[in-house]
């Protein structure tokens, strides 16, 4: 009888443990998919760091290579919705996607090393001093910027609507340098 009472709590303990198991995967994959179309704020002491996470779905935007150019090349996007236009080389696919309120323009390159415009009312990321500067002028407005060792932001502010310019080099000076040409090349159309 002993062997029978040692199987059954084994048996009682091993389904207590797949239940725990299967509950832990289906919640991660919950918040996953939850997580994956929102902007993920990572806690950094005391304020807050955007970084981007899945590539939202890709809006229609017609890719056209000009003739005899094999190369990366320069395109520029125009948002009739949020006022603005810029520069960015081919070797990027653009997609839009709404962030609540917000509008989120991401110019996605394999590895992650994404460049991202936050357009909307409010910011796309929390900090508790943003202090404007003319240090660097983005379309003749101050902006307020903030480095990390993998990241670059850059904020600005017309009327009520807020930008923020996210680049996320990883720390790789190519990807630095076209950073500033991107953000410089910003404008706002109205």
């Amino acid at each position: 009888m002993p062997v029978q009472k040692n199987k059954q709590s084994f048996f009682f303990l091993f389904l207590i443990a797949l239940f725990f198991i299967l509950s832990s995967i289906y919640v991660y994959s919950y918040l996953s998919s939850k997580i994956s179309k929102e902007m993920v704020v990572d806690n950094s002491s005391s304020f807050y760091i955007p970084t981007v996470t899945n590539i939202p779905e890709p809006s229609i935007f017609p890719s056209i290579t000009p003739a005899g150019i094999t190369g990366p090349y320069l395109k520029t996007f125009y948002s009739d919705i949020d006022n603005f236009e810029i520069t960015y080389f081919s070797t990027r696919q653009l997609y839009e996607d709404k962030d609540g309120t917000s509008n989120r323009y991401v110019f996605a390159k394999t590895g992650g090393t994404n460049f991202v415009v936050h357009v909307g009312e409010s910011w796309s990321w929390i900090h508790p001093d943003r202090q404007f500067t003319n240090d660097l002028k983005i379309a003749g407005f101050d902006t307020f910027r903030y480095d990390t060792t993998s990241q670059t932001i850059f904020d600005l502010q017309k009327d009520d609507t807020k930008y923020t310019l996210q680049c996320i080099h990883n720390g790789i000076e190519s990807l630095k340098s076209e950073c500033l040409d991107f953000v410089q090349s910003f404008k706002l159309t109205n």
